[in-house]
């Protein structure tokens, strides 16, 4: 059964505003504290959403988290080998925290 994309929008919606917020308000924590509370964020909002959802949740927040939090001054520059692991940790999270839900999600109840 293929889910229509239109039902994406609004995890995608929520789940870029809620990481946006955490990312700027989080600003002047260091930059671990405030990758661990996103990637919380992005593993709770993927739940409900498709894993397409999921991984785009995940790169969302990846940007945020770079330009806002690691590099502090809101412009994405790209630092080198960590930004791949941060982005690649952030996408896979999204996509396996979508599919976990998708499955709990598909299971029936006795």
């Amino acid at each position: 059964m293929m889910q229509r994309l239109e039902s994406a929008v609004w995890p995608l919606a929520g789940g870029t505003a809620c990481t946006f917020v955490l990312a700027v308000v989080l600003k002047e924590a260091g930059w671990q504290v405030a990758f661990a509370v996103v990637a919380t964020s992005v593993a709770g909002r993927a739940l409900l959403a498709p894993p397409i959802v999921g991984a785009a949740l995940g790169a969302v927040a990846w940007t945020f988290v770079t330009s806002f939090d690691v590099n502090k001054s809101g412009d994405l520059t790209l630092t080198g080998a960590g930004d791949t692991a941060r982005a690649a940790t952030l996408i896979t999270l999204g996509l396996i925290a979508a599919s976990a839900g998708k499955w709990f999600t598909s299971r029936s109840i006795p």
